[in-house]
This record gives structure tokens, C-alpha cells and sequence, in this order.
């Protein structure tokens, strides 16, 4: 293998803070610190967010039709002249566009990368990654949980791969000089971490606080759903207890999430959240709905509540802050948990599956 290219290749849909686009940077880190060259790309800008980093965005916006038979073309420019060992494709339109590509190119090792459970894929994209996966364009489906594999059916199985998703442990411990904003310190803190999109179920969020008068809330992210969440904490009267803080830079993450008496999400859906891998690896007690990405990463670390139902929800948070000895017993189970999750170890599952071999004279993923 020493003469093997040792050069990986991550294709993300869009360059944005969000889970996927998470999941390629840590493995970039992780590749390189085993000592493997790599690279990530972007189809398209769609938010800022590492833009401290190598990566490179192939079209400013979106592309239409037209604009994305361009970037398939220039792809397999790239890799026909300089032919890395493998290319990884993380969301849907990153998956059929890097594969292709890929395959064009005569690119070695090919990976399709799954972040979203099919019930929540369209049937056209359903229908896509059948074919897909019928015309083995991908040598690996690698899908980030077994709830995310399970939804696809036993169709999917074949060729299938489950790797879990990341997460420093010990956890990086961020900017920690930078301080969340609170409204009133001596409240309990709850703190949400995710888009303001209708997957993480703000609303009911917002609805539970009702049943929690004392409780002041925290949420970091950005979204489109951002004017009607706005609407709805004036309507609720909530203005004075919650703070919707927008997109933050990931170091100040780890401060939010050590400020949270309780840090929740009550997503509809996961495939398996990276906030709830940085939740766990710094010893937070949560609470999140009930769904079977939650159980697979957490199992009995967390309390849990029904999705969309906001008296379950403020029920599930008033047991953890009425009960500090089982907040800090949730808190160290779920750091124990995290362990499990190393990414440098889920960087090694994926260079093994790529036949690619680490550096063993540095000190990375082997």
C-alpha cells in the first residue's frame, strides 16, 4: 500500500453549519491527522461556515440544471487528471453528482454517504437512489445510523454500511472564554442547538415553556423559519425568556452547551445528531422526543418525550431540573456513551472501507 494514493475527496451538497457538512470536517481533520492527504468540496454555497479551512465551494449559489451538468463535467476533469484514491459523497445531490463523477473518472473507491432517513426524502430522490444503488455506480453505502439504514428497507441492505457519525471525545472544549446570553442568570437554562427549520420542531419547544414559567431558553441556529419562530415567541408572550441567537462560529458551541441546565431537541427526525454527539461528550443532561435515532446514540442517558407534544416535553425537563442527582446520573452515563463515538476511530472505519492505509508513523487513526 505504500505506493497506493492515499488522497480522499469529501463532496457536500451545500456549504453550510449544519450536521453532513459537520460530519466531512471532522473527517478531514481525522484523515489528515492519520497522515492521509484531504480534500472537501462544496456543490454551492448556501451560509457561511468554514471559511477558516482549504475547502473549496465549486458554484457561488445554487446551480440550476444546466449549471449542475457543468460541475458534473468539471468533476470528472478533476479526477481523470489527478485520480485520488477514493471520493466520499455526503447528501443527496453530492451522492449522485461525486459518484457519477467518480465513476467517470475511474476513481478507485466510491462512497455515498447518508444523512437523511427515506420517509423524509421525496419519492423522485427515493426513487433516484434506488437506481442508484441498482447500478452500483457507489463500491459503499455507508448510512450514519441503524435507523437511518432501517428506513430505506431490506432493498438498501445490500452493499450497506453502517458508521456512526463523530464526536471529539474527550470533547473540544471550543472557546470557552466566550459567554451565552442570558436574560436573567439565576433561571435554568435550557439550550437548543439546530436550523430553524420544521425537522427540529421549535414550536413545540416554544409551546412547553408555558408549562416551565421559571425556565429561560436558548437557541442557536438559522433558518427559514426564523420570522414565524419570531412571531411566535411575541404571541406567547416569551420575548423576556427566550433568545434566538442565530448561526454562532462552532468554537462557541462547547459554552452554550456547558452553560445548559438541560440542553434539549425535540426533532421530528434524525439520522443521528451531531449535537446530540457534542451533548454526550460534554456530560449534559438532555431531553429529547422519543424517535430511534435518539435511542440508538443515547439509550437510556436521556429523558425522552413524545414527538410534538409540549406538556411531555416540559414534563420530561421538570424531572431533570426537580431531580439534580439524576441530571449529573444522565450526564456522566451519556459522556461514558460518547466514547463510543470517537471520530478518529469512525475516521479509521472509513479509510479500512476505503482501502486506504493511515500513516502509521503518525500518531492519527491507526
Amino acid at each position: 500500500m505504500a505506493d497506493a494514493p492515499r488522497r480522499v475527496v469529501q463532496v457536500v451538497t451545500q456549504r453550510e453549519p449544519a450536521g453532513a457538512q459537520r460530519v466531512a470536517h471532522q473527517l478531514h481533520h481525522a484523515f489528515e491527522e492519520a497522515g492521509v492527504e484531504s480534500e472537501v468540496l462544496f456543490l454551492y454555497r448556501r451560509a457561511d461556515a468554514y471559511d477558516d479551512e482549504p475547502y473549496r465551494d465549486l458554484r457561488a449559489a445554487r446551480p440550476g440544471p444546466v449549471g449542475t451538468l457543468g460541475v458534473l463535467i468539471e468533476l470528472v476533469r478533476r479526477w481523470r487528471a489527478d485520480r485520488p484514491a477514493a471520493v466520499i459523497g455526503h447528501t443527496f445531490h453530492a451522492n449522485v453528482l461525486a459518484t457519477l463523477a467518480a465513476a467517470a473518472a475511474g476513481v478507485p473507491r466510491r462512497v455515498a454517504v447518508h444523512h437523511v432517513l427515506a420517509d423524509f426524502e421525496s419519492a423522485a430522490r427515493r426513487a433516484v437512489l434506488r437506481l442508484l444503488r441498482a447500478a452500483r455506480l457507489a463500491h459503499h453505502h455507508v448510512y450514519v445510523s441503524q435507523a437511518t439504514l432501517d428506513s430505506y428497507g431490506p432493498a438498501a441492505r445490500r452493499g450497506a454500511v453502517v458508521i456512526h457519525n463523530g464526536v471529539d471525545a474527550p470533547p473540544a472544549q471550543g472557546d470557552l472564554r466566550w459567554q451565552p446570553p442570558r436574560r436573567r442568570p439565576d433561571r435554568p437554562l435550557l439550550v437548543a442547538v439546530g436550523r430553524l427549520a420544521a425537522q427540529k420542531d421549535h414550536a413545540t419547544l416554544l409551546a412547553a415553556l408555558e408549562h416551565l414559567p421559571e425556565v429561560e431558553l436558548l437557541v442557536l441556529g438559522e433558518g427559514e423559519l426564523r420570522p414565524a419562530l419570531e412571531a411566535e415567541v411575541a404571541a406567547r408572550g416569551l420575548a423576556e425568556r427566550v433568545t434566538l441567537l442565530g448561526n454562532v462560529p462552532a468554537e462557541h458551541v462547547p459554552a452554550a452547551l456547558a452553560a445548559a441546565d438541560v440542553v434539549v431537541q425535540p426533532s421530528v427526525w434524525e439520522a443521528f445528531s451531531m449535537v446530540v454527539l457534542e451533548a454526550m461528550a460534554a456530560g449534559r443532561p438532555m431531553v429529547v422526543s422519543d424517535i430511534a435515532a435518539h435511542r440508538e446514540a443515547l439509550g437510556d442517558h436521556a429523558g425522552y418525550h413524545v414527538v410534538g407534544d409540549p406538556a411531555a416535553l416540559a414534563a420530561a425537563v421538570r424531572a431533570v431540573l426537580d431531580d439534580p442527582a439524576r441530571a449529573r446520573a444522565l450526564g456522566e452515563g451519556a459522556r461514558r456513551a460518547a466514547g463510543a463515538y470517537a471520530h478518529a476511530e469512525v475516521a479509521r472505519r472509513y479509510l479500512d472501507l476505503l482501502g486506504v492505509a493511515a500513516d502509521a508513523t503518525v500518531g492519527g487513526a491507526r
